[in-house]
C-alpha cells in the first residue's frame, strides 16, 4: 500500500537543511584534508551539516571564524568578503580563503583602459582549458576571463584556478601590515618552500637562487634579468630571462576617491594598498659571489588593504600553480595606456613565478593532454596551502575548524542575505566597474606634463590624424580633433559598440576598437555564434532534418 505524501515526508531519511550555531561542534586543530571533489566540506574531516551563517558571523562570542568558500565566482566571493568585513563583530578575527576562476581584478582606483588588454579578456587568448567539479569548462564561455573592480586599493591582479586569495580581518587597533603576510609565509615554509619573506612593500617574495654554472667569475656579479617561462622552474635554467610580471599595487598617498567612500570613513584605500616591486636582489653585488649567492626574486602575493573606524581588512593572493602564469604580461599591458594620462591609481610591474611551477608541457601556448591530470596537481597544491594556512591562523589565535562554503550554498546566499545580495549586483554592474575610474585624458598627441614619449600611431593610420578626449566618470565630457564627432559628447567610452558607426576611416576605427577593447567584444560574438553553429550541426548530425532545426530551436533558451 503506499504511503500518503506526508507519510513519506515524515519518514524521509534526508535531514532538515537548518543552519546551527557553531558552538555545537568542537574545535579541533587535528582535522583532516583530505583530496576530495565533494562540495560541502570537501574532505576536510568536518561535521557533515555546518553551514554559513550570518548569526554567526555576527556573534560577538564567536570570536575566530575561518571559512573556506567552494565557489569559483569572483563576484561572489568578493562580496561575501566584504559582507564578513560589515557584519563581523569588531572584537573577532576572521579568516576567508577562496579561489577565483579565470579573471583579472583590478583596484578601486584603477583605470580599467590603462590596466587591461581588454582584447584579451575574452576568446582567442589562449587560456588553459580549465575544470570546474571535475568537469571541463567546454562552451563559448570557456576563454572568457573575467574583469573585476574590487572594494579595495592596490593594483591589477590576475586569478585562476593556481591562486588561492585569503582575507584576515581584525580590529584596526591589532592591524599590522606584515602580520599575516608572515603568517601566510610560514605557511609556506611548513610545506617546505624556502626562500619565501615578506618584502619592506609588504609583498610576499620568493628569492631563487641562480644556478653556479650561470654565474660569472668576480666579486661584482649581478645577476642577469631575463625570461623565466611561467612553467618552468627559474633555478633550472642556466641563463634566466624576464619573468612575466604582474601588478599589485599602489603609490604612496591618499586617494580622494577612496575617501569620500562612506563604507572606508578613514581613507584608507590608495595610500593602505601594498607596492609591488619584486625585482632582481642586487645585495649579492656587493659581496663576492663565494660569500654570498646570487638571486632573483620574485612576487608570489601582493597585498591590499581596507580599513574602517572598526575593522581592517588585509586581502592578497598567492600564486602557487598558475597553468596561466605566462598570460600575465599581456594581460596587464594594455595598448591605449601610452595615450591615456590619468589621475588615480597606477599598478607598479613586477616579476612573477609560482611557487610550484608545473611540468613544461602546461602552457597557454600548448594545451597539454595531460591538463586534466595538472587540474588535480593544482587542486592537490591548493589544499595543501589552505590546511597550512589554516593550521598557522589556529596557531596564531585559536585551533579552529573552518566552515566550508560550498558552490550551492555560496549561491544560496543571494537568496537570503541582502548585503550578499547588493553587493554581488554592484560588482557585476558595468557602472561600477567603468564610471569608478577616475578622470582620464585620451590624446594622441603629446600631453603637457607628461614626461612620456609621444607614442607612435600604426602605419594604417592616415598622416596628421590628431584625436583628443577627456573621460569622466567613463563618460566623454571634452573631445578635440575633428576626426572625432562631437555627437559622441556625453557618451559612456564603455558603451561604445563599434568605433565604425562614429568614424567615417575604416582604418581609424579598427584602431580604436583595438585599442579599447570592442574588438574583444565583437571576437565573443563571434565565437559564442561558432559555438552555436557547431553544436546545432553535432545536433543535425544526431537528429537530422528537422530534429536539426527544433534542437537549433532549444539552443535559443539554453545560450
Amino acid at each position: 500500500m503506499a504511503l500518503p505524501r506526508r507519510l513519506l515526508t515524515l519518514t524521509s531519511t534526508k535531514p532538515p537543511r537548518i543552519r546551527p550555531s557553531l558552538n555545537q561542534f568542537s574545535y579541533s586543530s587535528s582535522f583532516s584534508f583530505s583530496h576530495s571533489r565533494s562540495g560541502l566540506g570537501s574532505g576536510l574531516g568536518l561535521p557533515p551539516h555546518r553551514f554559513f551563517s550570518a548569526e554567526a558571523v555576527a556573534d560577538p562570542a564567536n570570536k575566530i571564524q575561518v571559512y573556506i568558500s567552494r565557489s569559483t565566482d569572483p563576484y561572489l566571493n568578493l562580496s561575501i568578503e566584504h559582507f564578513l568585513l560589515l557584519k563581523s563583530a569588531p572584537n573577532t578575527v576572521v579568516l576567508f580563503l577562496y579561489t577565483n576562476r579565470p579573471c583579472v581584478v583590478i583596484g578601486r582606483n584603477q583605470n580599467p583602459w590603462i590596466e587591461v588588454n581588454l582584447n584579451l579578456l575574452k576568446h582567442g587568448n589562449g587560456l588553459v582549458p580549465y575544470y570546474e567539479g571535475g568537469r571541463k569548462r567546454t562552451r563559448a564561455n570557456a576563454e572568457e576571463i573575467l574583469l573585476v573592480r574590487r572594494r579595495s586599493g592596490g593594483g591589477a591582479v590576475f586569478h585562476d584556478a593556481g591562486n588561492v586569495n585569503y582575507s584576515v580581518i581584525c580590529h584596526p587597533i591589532v592591524f599590522n601590515r606584515d602580520k599575516h603576510a608572515e603568517l601566510v609565509v610560514r605557511a609556506l615554509n611548513s610545506l617546505g618552500v624556502e626562500g619565501a619573506r615578506v618584502n619592506e612593500r609588504h609583498d610576499i617574495v620568493l628569492d631563487v637562487p641562480i644556478p653556479t654554472k650561470a654565474r660569472t667569475p668576480g666579486p661584482k656579479y649581478v645577476p642577469k634579468p631575463g625570461p623565466v617561462p611561467a612553467d618552468h622552474d627559474a633555478a633550472a635554467d642556466p641563463a634566466p630571462n624576464p619573468a612575466p610580471t604582474d601588478s599589485d599595487a599602489t603609490p604612496a598617498g591618499p586617494s580622494a576617491a577612496n575617501a569620500a567612500d562612506p563604507a572606508d570613513p578613514v581613507g584608507s584605500g590608495a595610500s593602505d594598498a601594498a607596492i609591488a616591486a619584486a625585482t632582481t636582489d642586487t645585495t649579492a653585488a656587493s659581496t663576492p659571489a663565494r660569500d654570498k649567492k646570487p638571486i632573483q626574486t620574485f612576487k608570489i602575493s601582493g597585498s591590499a588593504y581596507k580599513l574602517t573606524r572598526q575593522r581592517s581588512l588585509h586581502h592578497g593572493t598567492c600564486l602557487l600553480a598558475s597553468p596561466n602564469i605566462g598570460l600575465v604580461s599581456a594581460l596587464l599591458n594594455s595598448p591605449a595606456a601610452p595615450f591615456i594620462t590619468a589621475k588615480g591609481v597606477g599598478s607598479v610591474r613586477s616579476p612573477v613565478r609560482n611557487v610550484w611551477p608545473l611540468p613544461e608541457n602546461t602552457n597557454h601556448h600548448n594545451h597539454s593532454s595531460n591538463a586534466k591530470d595538472n587540474n588535480e596537481i593544482i587542486e592537490a597544491r591548493r589544499l595543501a596551502f589552505e590546511k597550512a594556512v589554516v593550521a598557522e591562523f589556529g596557531r596564531m589565535y585559536k585551533p579552529t575548524e573552518p566552515v566550508i562554503i560550498s558552490s550551492a550554498e555560496a549561491r544560496e546566499t543571494l537568496d537570503f542575505i541582502p548585503d550578499i545580495i547588493k553587493g554581488y549586483n554592484e560588482l557585476r554592474s558595468q557602472e561600477w566597474l567603468y564610471t569608478q575610474t577616475p578622470t582620464f585624458k585620451f590624446s594622441t598627441d603629446a600631453i603637457p606634463g607628461d614626461p612620456r614619449p609621444t607614442p607612435i600611431l600604426p602605419v594604417y593610420i592616415p598622416p596628421g590624424f590628431h584625436a583628443g578626449a577627456t573621460i569622466k566618470r567613463g563618460q566623454i565630457v571634452e573631445m578635440s580633433g575633428r576626426w572625432l564627432p562631437k555627437s559622441l559628447k556625453g557618451t559612456h567610452l564603455h558603451r561604445v559598440a563599434d568605433w565604425a558607426a562614429h568614424v567615417d576611416d575604416p582604418s581609424v576605427a579598427r584602431w580604436l576598437n583595438g585599442l579599447f577593447g570592442i574588438e574583444a567584444v565583437k571576437k565573443a560574438a563571434r565565437a559564442k555564434a561558432s559555438a552555436m553553429l557547431s553544436e546545432y550541426l553535432t545536433l543535425g548530425g544526431r537528429f537530422g532534418g528537422k530534429g536539426a532545426r527544433e534542437g537549433m530551436g532549444s539552443l535559443g533558451g539554453r545560450w
